[in-house]
């Protein structure tokens, strides 16, 4: 009886230490996951910016009339004290629309 007993306190000591270190397995494998999902995060926001600039560079090359500088919208000042009626507001954004156009 002693002697299973004693199996049992070596055994129940080996299986401590083997969680014990499956433990620190298990951190470790954590934040190596963590780095390689920050890694995974640049490198699909660096792709995301280059498909951007392909695209950006293939429409150019397509329609080259793009690459003309748009004009900035102008700024309007309605009624006193910049309140704006509807008709105001209406009767500009018309007319941007027809700047565009």
């Amino acid at each position: 009886l002693q002697l299973m007993q004693s199996e049992l306190t070596a055994q129940v000591g080996a299986l401590r230490e083997d969680k014990a270190s499956l433990e620190s397995e298990t951190t470790l494998l954590r934040e190596r996951n963590a780095s390689l999902e920050a890694e995974l995060s640049v490198a699909q926001q660096a792709h995301t910016q280059l498909q951007y600039e392909r695209r950006k560079e293939s429409l150019l090359l397509k329609m080259p009339r793009l690459s003309t500088e748009v004009p900035q919208p102008r700024r309007v000042k309605f009624g006193s004290g910049g309140a704006a009626s509807t008709i105001e507001l209406l009767q500009a954004l018309e007319s941007e629309m027809h700047s565009f156009g």
